[in-house]
């Protein structure tokens, strides 16, 4: 049995507005740190929310149980360590290039 592998990228011109927003902080999803590197908007809700209360605990992939996408890299002033970029599902899809152009 084998597994698929799909190489992926980011749009070059998303990549070049990206470059600017790499983090050294990995937060937790539903707190104000956890925001997307693409659209700013903070991603997944805090337990405390009410809204939990009325909802199927982790349903994955609306918008209160969200999971950030995450993506590392080196961080070339701080060797060892790296540096992060989040996203909504969506808005990585929004942005990203297969390795077949699509």
């Amino acid at each position: 049995m084998s597994s698929a592998h799909t190489e992926m990228t980011f749009k070059p011109e998303a990549w070049t507005i990206l470059q600017e927003r790499w983090s050294d902080k990995s937060p937790q999803e539903g707190t104000e740190l956890c925001v997307c590197s693409w659209c700013g908007k903070m991603i997944g809700r805090d337990e405390a929310d009410p809204i939990w209360e009325d909802h199927i605990e982790y349903c994955i992939g609306c918008e209160v149980c969200e999971i950030a996408v995450r993506t590392w890299e080196d961080d070339s002033s701080h060797p060892g360590e790296k540096l992060e970029l989040r996203f909504h599902t969506n808005c990585v899809i929004e942005i990203i290039v297969t390795k077949n152009g699509t």
